[in-house]
């Protein structure tokens, strides 16, 4: 008896499906095991090479988007991105980053506004230099998330430091190959 395939654009969007539920089911499992609401799970194509997912808050619950190339990983790799973005959501992130970011507008407005010049001579220095600053405060700050993240998912029992590892050597840039190398050896202290 001959066994029928599907073809294989129908074979391509079944593959798809079930990666999509996968990750669906990861996400809510790992939000159920730390506690946190069950992220809405989305599925877009990546806005940057290298994007696999990225979570944040909408008004009423966090959204966990993976990239259409995320997909086509093995199933561990796609477990352990949804845990390590459900640590994300566990931190509440999304929360501290917009904090921050009002901190330091508000900073330097603030700065600029005591400044001994008058203030219509000071306030556009500030805003002008409000980008720079937060592009240095919001990278630093991004590299202990992204610590913070990876411990939840290496407590989530996830492989989340061999991705990371497999990231790293795919990195072009020497900065971001120190920056992965960091942040594997500050997860790695946790676990």
């Amino acid at each position: 008896r001959a066994v029928q395939r599907a073809p294989e654009g129908e074979e391509e969007s079944m593959r798809i499906g079930r990666a999509r539920q996968r990750a669906r089911r990861a996400a809510h499992a790992y939000a159920r095991r730390l506690g946190v609401p069950p992220p809405l799970v989305q599925f877009t194509h990546a806005p940057r090479p290298g994007f696999s997912a990225a979570t944040h808050e909408a008004k009423t619950r966090h959204v966990v988007t993976f990239s259409r190339e995320a997909l086509v990983l093995p199933t561990w790799t796609i477990r352990a991105i949804a845990a390590h973005e459900v640590g994300h959501m566990k931190e509440r992130h999304t929360l501290r980053t917009w904090r921050l970011v009002l901190m330091v507008a508000v900073t330097l407005i603030a700065l600029a506004w005591v400044a001994p010049t008058p203030w219509w001579l000071s306030l556009p220095a500030s805003l002008a230099a409000m980008p720079v600053a937060l592009r240095v405060t919001m990278a630093s700050v991004h590299v202990n998330h992204e610590i913070e993240a990876d411990r939840w998912a290496v407590h989530l029992g996830t492989r989340i430091l061999r991705l990371r590892e497999r990231f790293a050597r795919h990195e072009p840039s020497w900065l971001h190959r120190a920056i992965h190398a960091y942040i594997i050896a500050e997860a790695r202290k946790a676990s």
